[in-house]
């Protein structure tokens, strides 16, 4: 594959990236977008055009670029309405993602695309819920431990099989389509990596590090994206900004704080500051996640922070 064309080839991906993520729902303010998304899109054509007659050049971008620009093509807005355009995006979101998929493969990064989700959030949280309710209510550990890698064998073999015959990899997307992001038809999904994190933490037999974990997974995660995506307008890393951070850090708190303390009998300060180590530490991986999924990274290193904060509090308490 020519260099030129991959460079341009990302270009024009960073280029359709925001203007995808400008219009997601929980960001869209069609006062603002309407003037010029017309000539935005326009420009796109363009390029995608350009790019469309170096096929000669293309290489594995030659197919993901022409169902690109057929996408585009067939699902343009014919009228400046704000419905249309946002049809508009949910039409072009899998063929941006093949897109994305490609020029990875190639060791080109550009961002996956996280759409506004509720029925998404609530799994999360529901995922967490269940993870915590295991972890208090099971007679033993063998069990927690025996559970958790039942459930990542499953999620591992379903990965292998649907990478085997990309039949069930369609049918598995449609299937979780409500709870899944369009990346993952090309990546490994997220619930693999979340069951893969609590397998491997529930080696550990540590009840309130494994707690913190769920907790800042299961309420930080959703409620920085809501309020990231909602309120969000200082830009911080990887997508991620200031406010959603924030509120990462403060959800997980008000949530894992209390559940130590009452579920563990951890000491009110005790369970503050092993909640609040656990919620910096996992806000910091889901800054950096960028190579990792932070359904594997944000409770591992939370599970980390979490034994740092009860390390620290025991020593100053003795």
């Amino acid at each position: 594959m020519n260099s030129a064309l991959a460079h341009d080839t990302r270009a024009l991906a960073l280029e359709l990236h925001q203007l995808l993520a400008e219009l997601d729902r929980s960001r869209f303010r069609w006062r603002e977008f309407s003037s010029p998304l017309r000539a935005r899109l326009t420009q796109l054509r363009t390029h995608l055009g350009e790019l469309t007659r170096r096929e000669d050049e293309a290489g594995p971008l030659r197919g993901p670029i022409d169902a690109l620009r057929d996408a585009v093509e067939s699902h343009a807005p014919a009228s400046d309405g704000r419905r249309e355009w946002l049809a508009f995006r949910a039409q072009i979101l899998p063929a941006y993602e093949s897109l994305a998929a490609a020029l990875r493969a190639s060791s080109i990064h550009v961002p996956s695309l996280r759409p506004k989700n509720y029925v998404r959030n609530a799994y999360h949280v529901a995922s967490a819920a269940g993870s915590l309710a295991l972890l208090e209510m099971a007679p033993s550990w063998t069990i927690v431990i025996a559970v958790g890698w039942a459930f990542a064998a499953s999620a591992w073999t379903m990965e292998l099989t649907r990478r085997l015959d990309p039949r069930i990899n369609t049918l598995l997307m449609r299937l979780f389509g409500p709870v899944a992001h369009p990346h993952e038809a090309h990546r490994v999904n997220s619930g693999t990596w979340y069951v893969s994190a609590m397998a491997v933490l529930a080696m550990t037999r540590e009840p309130v590090a494994c707690a913190l974990a769920l907790t800042t997974l299961g309420a930080g995660d959703p409620v920085a994206a809501i309020v990231g995506r909602r309120w969000g307008r200082r830009a911080w890393k990887n997508g991620r900004t200031v406010e959603g951070s924030t509120a990462f850090v403060v959800a997980s708190v008000l949530v894992g704080a209390p559940w130590v303390a009452a579920m563990h009998g951890v000491g009110l300060g005790a369970a503050v500051g092993s909640a609040l180590a656990a919620a910096l530490a996992g806000a910091f991986a889901e800054l950096h996640s960028r190579h990792i999924d932070d359904n594997l990274s944000i409770p591992v290193l939370a599970w980390a922070g979490a034994m740092a904060g009860g390390a620290l509090a025991a020593s100053v308490g003795g």
